[in-house]
């Protein structure tokens, strides 16, 4: 062997194990977004210091807080295995009832939908790869855990109810709405969520179990209304709509002659104050300017009827002490400034609840307050608190864009 030949075979394992170690050396340098292709790009958390609290309008005076708890609620989303797709953090709903069967807990899925698709100048989340892979896969979720005739489960595997079902349909309408025209949306998984959205609202408006039940828990079978309005308002049904009617007319029993919504039996200050005008919000966000409009004012008008003669003002202040003797399902000693019934947009039309409900001068101050107090606190706001249930309430973006 020549010295030239015996030094090459003495040089090339030197240049392969260099070759190796720049190698290396490159792989450990390159960026996440090449080092992530077996997972998701995580969400990324927002450095608030970059905005200011001038960037939000008064009705977005309380959006820092959800804005900035967004990636952490975004980065939950399970993203393998039988369980893809589950928010799995506990922030809505109890510490207990968070498991995977439970459809409930997915509600939050309209967080997703609203930071995806909501092009403002403090969101950054706006078209996110990261965030539609999670939502799109939150939306599988759901449609995988859908029973073949339309029921989801809330207290166990395969335990169909009323409750689980019906909020999806509330939710799920508006959570399309929001995200039904974004291109990036993959069309397949859209059209899923469609369909599954369809057929539990037929599901409701067609069964006579989920009827019964509504006649003990009212609250429960009246989302059907705002979540079968709203996905008529994108995909008209006839034969979902002759079925409604059929539906509205008998459920005029949810109502107790007297005024109240019928929960447990009897009526229950919680449910009739916050649930309930949620349901009534959601059908009169779609209902206004049609001949079904009358049937949601009438039942609010009916309503006021009664608190008035079971709810007293406090001297000097605005709350309201609540006859709490005939609750029957939660403790409601007050109307609080939590209660839907404080902001809904029905007392424009039914006069009988004007009293309780905020006026324009109400909002005005207290988005003043807010204001003042963000901008002493900015960037700061207040921690989530994983573990309490309602930590991070879909109910903050289901009504964001409603008639106000």
């Amino acid at each position: 062997m020549s010295k030239s030949i015996f030094l090459l075979h003495q040089i090339q394992p030197v240049r392969q194990l260099r070759l190796l170690a720049l190698f290396i050396f490159l792989y450990m340098a390159m960026p996440a977004t090449a080092t992530y292709a077996q997972g998701w790009q995580p969400v990324p958390d927002i450095d608030l210091s970059k905005y200011s609290p001038d960037d939000f309008s008064d009705a977005e005076v309380d959006m820092p807080y959800f804005l900035k708890h967004f990636h952490t609620i975004a980065n939950s989303v399970v993203q393998s295995g039988p369980a893809k797709g589950f928010i799995n953090i506990v922030v809505w709903r109890a510490k207990k009832t968070n498991q995977t069967y439970n459809a409930r807990i997915m509600e939050n899925v309209i967080a997703l939908a609203y930071f995806y698709s909501t092009k403002r100048p403090w969101n950054p989340y706006y078209g996110s790869e990261p965030v539609r892979l999670r939502l799109e896969a939150a939306l599988e979720n759901l449609a995988n855990s859908q029973s073949p005739q339309g029921h989801f489960a809330e207290y166990g595997q395969d335990k169909w109810n009323l409750s689980a079902t019906a909020f999806y349909t509330k939710f799920m309408g508006q959570t399309i709405k929001m995200i039904k025209d974004m291109p990036q949306i993959t069309p397949a998984v859209l059209k899923r969520a469609i369909e599954a959205d369809r057929k539990a609202i037929n599901l409701i408006l067609n069964d006579d179990k989920m009827y019964q039940s509504g006649m003990v828990f009212a609250n429960q079978y009246g989302n059907v209304w705002g979540g079968a309005l709203a996905y008529m308002s994108m995909f008209p049904d006839k034969a979902m709509e002759t079925q409604m009617k059929v539906r509205l007319e008998q459920a005029k029993e949810f109502q107790s002659p007297i005024g109240f919504f019928y929960e447990g039996g009897a009526t229950d200050f919680g449910y009739n104050l916050g649930t309930h005008q949620s349901d009534l919000w959601s059908a009169y966000q779609y209902s206004r300017g049609t001949d079904l409009e009358k049937v949601f004012v009438k039942e609010e008008d009916n309503f006021g009827e009664w608190i008035k003669y079971n709810a007293v003002p406090e001297p000097g202040t605005d709350i309201y002490t609540l006859n709490r003797g005939i609750e029957t399902r939660q403790k409601a000693p007050v109307i609080s400034d939590s209660f839907t019934f404080r902001s809904t947009p029905l007392s424009l039309p039914v006069e009988s609840i004007r009293a309780f409900v905020f006026s324009k001068i109400d909002i005005e101050k207290k988005a003043k307050k807010e204001r003042a107090k963000l901008k002493t606190n900015w960037p700061n706001v207040a921690p989530l608190k994983v573990g309490y249930s309602m930590a991070y309430s879909p109910y903050d973006f289901l009504e964001r864009d409603y008639f106000t």
